[in-house]
């Protein structure tokens, strides 16, 4: 009986969307991103559902939702049946985050931070399952190898329990005498295990330098706690990019591809990104490279390998909710004579907002934005943006890119930021939604708001409800 509803409903989405398909305008082939496994078809009601409760809150701010949804610390624990003792036997293990250093009249001041947690043990089966919960309608029998090792060591991520009231120890080791300098931590760790802070070393610790300089920093006595610290002069320029979308093909905006791609292949990069930044980097020595994600703090150490393995070597910054008035101000305060180069793309609304204010609140510091319009590479991108804040943006100060093309010859150092030959058609509103095609059809541009996409999305579901029940 359900059989002639569920295609109905079918009938109806494949006609909005098939709709939308046949009007738009035609657009650049979008560059094929690498290699992966394809996700097996999803039901529409619950994409649809996922969608209209999702975006506003979650993809829109560059998150995947599941990520918003992980177990806490009390729930590992009664699903592993774990104690209070049997937590306390297990070793301390540190996340500690490549990080910067900045020049000050009394010497380096270098930030170290990340988390202290115990990983409980979990067997094979146990992973799968948790796995099965983010990469749902697929076997994770079915994954291959290298599939199994990816989600696998994800889920085990999600199993970290955080170690407060920690006191650690760190040490700076010269890369040309191998000296190292004991560093004492000022505070023990908080309640989620992290830890933050500036240390100011003595002018005679760490010389100074005119160029972009790392050092190995370790915790003492623990193996996993090694990462870089990078010292970045007063002057330069420092190129601060997401990762999601831009560097690596995760595809947030199509959540439960964004889980797939996350959780069951390994990461990989979107389209030959890696060699725009080896361009950039190989161009210009001094250039300081910084990264940024919304990933939650248990998945860091996969997204610094990764971005270790394909991208130039450079410091870091989990991103949870608070990034733009914590993170991303704390790096603009932290280096107020740098010039910054920042990259990312619409599918992430905190950006579209956060960017152009920063550049609006430092115009001195913000040499360039580059943003790449998701909608216009990636068909499966169905979710608008909004524009408005760069509207009383200078217009050299930002460009709108679709190929890696577009932004690959850009040398920052001359001053450059916007390529003349790429359109920027931005009108300083919401746009990309499915509903733009119909206004290009017609000679138009749409004004049809986010919110009316997300009612009809909404009515979708309830249509699937009411045909259900």
């Amino acid at each position: 009986m359900h059989r002639p509803r569920s295609r109905f409903i079918f009938l109806t989405w494949a006609l909005f969307c098939s709709t939308v398909g046949v009007l738009a305008m035609p657009r650049p082939e979008p560059t094929s991103p690498p290699t992966r496994v394809e996700l097996p078809k999803r039901g529409l009601s619950s994409w649809a559902s996922s969608v209209a409760q999702g975006l506003p809150t979650d993809v829109a701010s560059g998150i995947l939702p599941a990520f918003q949804g992980l177990p806490s610390p009390d729930d590992i624990k009664e699903q592993l049946n774990l104690t209070d003792d049997s937590i306390n036997q297990l070793p301390i293990q540190v996340l500690n985050i490549p990080s910067y250093a900045n020049w000050t009249s009394s010497g380096w001041n270098v930030r170290i931070h990340g988390q202290a947690y115990r990983q409980p043990p979990a067997n094979n089966e146990t992973l799968d399952r948790i796995s099965s919960i983010f990469i749902a309608d697929l076997e994770v029998s079915s994954l291959n190898e290298t599939g199994l090792q990816q989600s696998r060591n994800m889920s085990a991520s999600m199993l970290a329990l955080p170690a407060g009231d920690i006191n650690l120890n760190f040490t700076l080791t010269s890369p040309i005498s191998n000296a190292s300098l004991l560093i004492d931590f000022p505070v023990a760790t908080d309640s989620r295990g992290e830890f933050d802070q500036f240390i100011q070393l003595n002018a005679q610790d760490v010389p100074t330098n005119t160029s972009v300089m790392s050092w190995p920093l370790y915790t003492v006595n623990v193996e996993s706690g090694n990462t870089t610290m990078w010292f970045v002069p007063p002057e330069g320029i420092s190129i601060v990019s997401d990762i999601d979308d831009i560097l690596r093909f995760t595809q947030i905006y199509v959540p439960q591809q964004g889980l797939y791609n996350s959780f069951a292949v390994p990461f990989v990069p979107w389209s030959d990104m890696p060699n725009v930044y080896a361009a950039w980097a190989q161009g210009n020595p001094n250039y300081h490279f910084h990264y940024l994600t919304t990933t939650p703090e248990q998945f860091t150490r996969p997204y610094v390998d990764f971005q270790n393995k394909y991208y130039p070597l450079g410091s870091f910054d989990d991103r949870p909710l608070n990034l733009t008035t914590v993170n991303l101000l704390k790096f603009y305060e932290t280096f107020p004579n740098r010039k910054i180069v920042l990259v990312a793309d619409t599918s992430n609304g905190d950006v579209m907002s956060s960017y152009p204010k920063m550049a609006m609140d430092y115009p001195n510091q913000t040499a360039c934005i580059l943003i790449r319009n998701t909608s216009a590479t990636d068909p499966q991108n169905h979710f608008p943006y909004n524009t408005k804040g760069f509207k009383d943006l200078p217009k050299e100060k930002y460009m709108f890119f679709r190929t890696t093309d577009d932004i690959r010859n850009l040398n920052f150092a001359n001053g450059d930021c916007l390529n003349s030959s790429v359109p920027q058609n931005v009108t300083f509103e919401y746009q990309g939604n499915p509903f733009d095609a119909l206004g290009s059809a017609m000679g138009t541009v749409s004004t049809i708001p986010r919110t009316m996409v997300i009612i009809f999305l909404q009515f979708i579901v309830a249509l699937a409800i009411g045909l259900s029940g």
